[in-house]
């Protein structure tokens, strides 16, 4: 919807899809009452004075909302007993709504990820599939698959405690010399390819933040110009950079950006960003709080908080999660690229455990030095590692974290989070016991031919169900370094 001088638009309307809805009254009014639940979740001291004294809180914090108005958002005492008929004031209802556009756009931005190659848009959603059973539905959806990242840098300057995929010290930069230049282009052209419009969806930042790197907004124009988009920017210092940042932030919105995240790490943090932005000027801004004061807040346990998990049940401080209990932040199953060290890994998400400390496999990895070396990495870890069905003479077994209840008519994969079953023929029990041993898909369904009497093109069909669903073991070998390298086994290497 586009607005005339003379139209009336509603009183609600979708402003995070269509960003010409949000006049400067409207974006006021989201970005005051984000302001007041951005405070009240990073701020204890804040949370106590509000219940005490609404008015002398908002009074003390410089908050421009009437807490009363909007109380069903922070009491929730009063939003329980609140009568369901009761209709909400328009603050409320336009920030919910808001917020209900900000959950779809995950779902949105799934789809519209979806990659051209037909190889590599099969195994992404078979990964999503395998995810919603591994990590839970609830977790996955969180997940938005994206086809690829960039670093811009070596390492990071911040140095989270809790870094999730545990990022080195900050040790170079790609700056944007014409060399430099014409490779990050080369690179783009070689992904616009492989992914098409889902290019678009990717980002420039992992184990790095972006603003570490001087050059980071020029690198961002030319992913415009080359993949449609204008990428999505998540950063610990805004409040070092503002000048910068508030740019970023126009130059964003010029360019048809989306939403941009601020990670905030302290107290002081918040109340810098708070007093150096304007609450409209942050309307599309997702203020992630990671201080120790915040309320609820979790934090992934991978990566250095994975570590220090791990450091504090050595000494008895802790029970020892298991791995289904820990997360990840991964949000990538495709490729991660740095420009610095000219590298890519293929990686999707998973549990952190031992093998996997940084919540995402490594499938494949090697590195480049110009868009045709890129083009043809790309298309041999396509062509190794994302099978579009089951080869003859791959092995197939089922996925190492299902528990296997075997019946006469078939069986049935368990675990916290998903059952399935196969069950209704003699084939399906033989084939529950088939799937534990190691065999060829070949050997599995010759097997099911000579004990169950079921032809070969069956055998296969049964084996590309459980496939396509993300059901047999795709987990690769050997174990992941503390960089998120991959560390291959003997058989790999020979491989």
């Amino acid at each position: 919807m586009t607005a005339t001088n003379t139209e009336v638009l509603p009183e609600i309307r979708p402003i995070l899809f269509s960003k010409e809805n949000a006049d400067a009254e409207y974006r006021r009014d989201i970005g005051h009452t984000k302001r007041f639940i951005e405070r009240w979740h990073a701020d204890g001291e804040f949370r106590e004075l509000l219940a005490q004294d609404p008015y002398e809180a908002v009074r003390r914090y410089g908050l421009e909302r009437d807490p009363m108005e909007i109380r069903v958002l922070w009491d929730r005492e009063y939003q329980q007993n609140l009568d369901p008929k009761t209709e909400l004031p328009l603050s409320v209802r336009r920030y919910l709504a808001y917020q209900n556009e900000k959950a779809r756009s995950r779902t949105r931005y799934r789809k519209r990820a979806t990659p051209r190659d037909e190889r590599f848009a099969i195994w992404r959603q078979r990964m999503i599939s395998r995810c919603v059973s591994h990590l839970g539905g609830y977790k996955a959806d969180y997940v938005v698959h994206a086809p690829m990242c960039f670093e811009l840098s070596k390492g990071c300057s911040v140095g989270c405690w809790f870094c999730s995929v545990a990022a080195p010290r900050l040790s170079d930069q790609l700056t944007y010399t014409e060399e430099n230049a014409q490779l990050w282009r080369d690179t783009l052209d070689v992904f616009a390819e492989v992914c098409g419009p889902a290019g678009g969806m990717g980002f420039c930042y992992w184990a790095s933040d972006p603003l570490d790197n001087p050059d980071y907004e020029k690198y961002l124009l030319d992913f415009k110009e080359k993949l449609g988009e204008f990428p999505q920017t998540t950063t610990a210092q805004a409040q070092k950079h503002v000048e910068r940042v508030k740019e970023l932030l126009k130059l964003s919105e010029s360019k048809g950006g989306f939403i941009e995240r601020f990670s905030i790490l302290t107290l002081k943090q918040w109340n810098q960003i708070h007093e150096a932005f304007d609450p409209a000027d942050l309307t599309y801004v997702e203020c992630i709080p990671q201080n120790k004061e915040a309320f609820d807040t979790t934090k992934s346990i991978s990566g250095r908080a994975l570590d220090l998990h791990r450091k504090r049940v050595a000494k008895q401080q802790e029970e020892r999660l298991h791995d289904d209990q820990t997360f990840t932040t991964a949000c990538v199953s495709g490729f991660l690229v740095n420009m610095v060290e000219r590298s890519v890994r293929l990686i999707s998400p998973c549990h952190a455990s031992d093998r996997w400390p940084l919540g995402y496999w490594t499938l494949a990895q090697g590195n480049f030095s110009d868009g045709d070396s890129l083009r043809a990495l790309l298309e041999d870890m396509m062509e190794q590692k994302m099978p579009t069905c089951v080869r003859h003479d791959m092995v197939v077994r089922l996925r190492r974290d299902f528990e296997v209840e075997h019946y006469d008519d078939g069986f049935i994969l368990a675990n916290r989070f998903w059952r399935h079953a196969t069950r209704g023929t003699p084939a399906a029990r033989e084939l529950g016991h088939l799937l534990l041993q190691d065999l060829t898909a070949a050997e599995v369904a010759i097997a099911l031919d000579e004990r169950c009497g079921l032809p070969l093109e069956q055998a296969f069909q049964l084996l590309n169900e459980l496939f396509d669903r993300g059901l047999l073991d795709e987990e690769p070998a050997g174990a992941q370094d503390s960089s998120g390298r991959w560390i291959p086994t003997q058989e790999e290497k020979k491989a």
